[in-house]
């Protein structure tokens, strides 16, 4: 035990570890980790990981490499991981790295003597996965994983993933975040990496049972829910039923939705207080945020379509906050309820699935210091037809559940018992990662065309599309799936115009990547899709509420998706010049239609 003490002592961390970070840390440190570990929120799950691998073993070189489902889970780990290394560069006087790798960021921090030292040269910046600490997506690393660097192919990524001499241990936080492709991939990737005998721990609070069998195959299970967090970690639960029916019309259910919520943070939120507000949408969370503002009432706001530095600021004013116990009012999405290590006195949220449910109260009394937390429901007589991830049958009794009594303790052991999903595979994606894993690792030259060509489905076949206002230095830059740039017939009499849809792609001729407007037919998966909107389309604040709809839906059967472009030119036209992106629709296929993997 006074090991285990001094370790964590180290890193900084002055808490004295629990029953599972204490088995955790004899687990990593003498043994060949291969678990699935189950505990709630705020349990310390990440220290129970980091700790052992990072507290000096002079018999062996350790890398911890974090593997998270969202960037926002980087955010938070990065200022986390940064004060744990900073402390072990000055308890045990050596030089330790950090790095980060996801979407277009790809950063190396190094410590000395307790001090952050920045890279001065290329060749700092080119990590390689040369670190300490990895902290990186799912998406990216399934990239790194198949030997794709920044600019070019590397097969320096899948020998610093298998390397021996360092030995790698690799951590899935929120596991349970992945449905569809990304599990699809996230399961070939445990078996990939299993098979090679390297060290996993899997980590999740609210995997249901049916994704969990797919993960024992491989994992074995460590069961820590019935104890843990904080024996004292209290919190009030209440229902509140804001009376809004999806029949009634978007607009009037939207109008019900959000005086409820501003009704419900006037009688709750306070300066003192920390209270954070869950919407499902951006576009009612920001009605909530005006109406908020509007009553002179200060406030933060969080959400997908900000900017990746817009984000990062937010978030850090409300870390802060957080840390010096100082009180704000975050109004977001669900951005924010899967691994931020916020402490709040108060949750109010919109109905949502039981698992959902589970990981946003874990943002609420997270560290037990509070007398009680509370938490409040806002809803209707349903979820949200396509958030929804159980039957109405379930559903209803789902909803008794809530609304009787109206108050009484929160229970995740409880709302566990209602969540409702099973895994749902996609063979093509299977496939895919197959097709290429046989080639980087087992040296089959037939599937060489695949690689070259770079496609690598990581969540959905459905692609993406970089909205910004400035498409040469790409300010305000955000990604959404592009079927969201479609016309809707229900509610868009005409498309956007004053924006421009462009398409960049590499000219080997030139020897460079050029920006072209669209002008020909493409598929989506082989040219990277840029929209310029005006720059009063964006909100500093508020980032991209309104997603600009410049596309028309074509009829194309079977999985072949397309939309097309009309250039502001051709509008008007009787017969203008469309311009169509092609792309698959991304199906899903059950489990026991497919029976991928299956092992004895």
């Amino acid at each position: 035990m006074s090991e285990v003490i001094e370790a964590y002592r180290s890193l900084g961390l002055d808490f004295n570890p629990n029953k599972m970070q204490q088995r955790l840390f004899d687990i990593i440190r003498d043994g060949d980790p291969a678990h699935l570990l189950m505990a709630g929120t705020g349990s310390g799950k990440t220290e129970a990981v980091a700790v052992p691998v990072l507290y000096p073993d002079p018999s062996q070189q350790r890398r911890l490499v974090m593997v998270l489902p969202a960037r926002s889970l980087v955010e938070d780990l990065r200022g986390r991981m940064s004060d744990m290394l900073c402390a072990l560069s000055r308890s045990r006087r050596r030089s330790c790295a950090l790095i980060v790798d996801v979407g277009g960021e790809w950063e190396r921090i190094s410590f000395q003597d307790g001090q952050e030292v920045r890279p001065t040269s290329p060749r700092e910046i080119s990590h390689y996965y040369s670190g300490d600490v990895i902290l990186t997506t799912l998406d990216k690393f399934i990239y790194r994983f198949f030997a794709y660097g920044p600019q070019r192919k590397s097969y320096v990524f899948p020998y610093r993933i298998h390397e021996k001499l360092q030995q790698s241990i690799f951590c899935f936080d929120e596991a349970h975040c992945y449905d569809g492709v990304a599990f699809t991939n996230f399961l070939s990737l445990i078996r990939a990496l299993y098979e090679k005998g390297l060290k996993l721990i899997v980590m999740t609070a609210t995997m249901p049972e049916e994704y969990q069998k797919e993960l024992t195959h491989y994992l074995d299970p460590l069961d820590h829910l019935s104890e843990s967090g904080n024996p004292k970690r209290n919190l009030t639960f209440a229902a509140i039923d804001a009376d809004p029916e999806e029949n009634e019309g978007r607009e009037a259910y939207s109008t019900a939705l959000v005086d409820a919520f501003v009704h419900q943070i006037e009688e709750r939120a306070s300066a003192e207080r920390r209270t954070i507000v869950v919407v499902e949408t951006v576009e009612d969370a920001a009605k909530v945020f005006t109406a908020v503002k509007q009553q002179g009432r200060g406030g933060f706001f969080y959400h997908g379509r900000l900017p990746n530095e817009q984000r990062r600021k937010v978030y850090g004013e409300i870390k802060r906050r957080d840390t010096d116990n100082n009180g704000y009012l975050l109004i977001t999405t669900s951005a924010i309820e899967v691994g931020c290590d916020l402490d709040a006195h108060t949750l109010i949220t919109e109905l949502c699935n039981p698992e959902q449910l589970i990981q946003r109260a874990g943002r609420c009394n997270r560290r037990a210091k509070m007398e009680t937390g509370e938490v409040v429901v806002i809803g209707g007589k349903h979820i949200r037809p396509w958030l929804r991830t159980m039957g109405e049958s379930e559903e209803q009794v789902y909803l008794d559940y809530l609304k009787i009594p109206d108050v009484k303790p929160y229970s995740s052991e409880e709302l566990i018992q209602y969540i409702n999903k099973t895994p749902n595979f996609d063979y093509r994606a299977q496939i895919l990662f197959d097709m290429l894993y046989e080639f980087v690792y087992e040296f089959r030259l037939e599937n060489e065309p695949l690689h070259k060509k770079g496609l690598v489905i990581t969540r959905s076949w459905e692609p993406t599309v970089t909205l910004t206002t400035d498409r040469k230095n790409l300010k305000n830059a955000v990604t959404v799936p592009i079927g969201r740039l479609a016309l809707r017939k229900d509610l868009d009499e005409k498309r956007c115009e004053e924006h421009k849809l462009y398409y960049e792609y590499y000219d080997r001729g030139e020897g460079k990547k050029i920006i072209d407007e669209l002008s020909r037919n493409v598929s989506a998966y082989f040219a990277d899709l840029i929209l310029e909107v005006p720059k009063e389309s964006y909100d500093p604040e508020l980032g991209y509420v309104e997603i600009p709809r410049v596309l028309h839906r074509e009829y194309r059967p079977g999985y072949h998706r397309a939309l097309s472009y009309v250039p502001d030119d051709e509008l008007g036209k009787n017969k203008p010049q469309r311009y169509t992106i092609s792309y698959c629709e991304g199906a899903l296929i059950q489990a026991e239609e497919v029976n991928p993997y299956y092992v004895v």
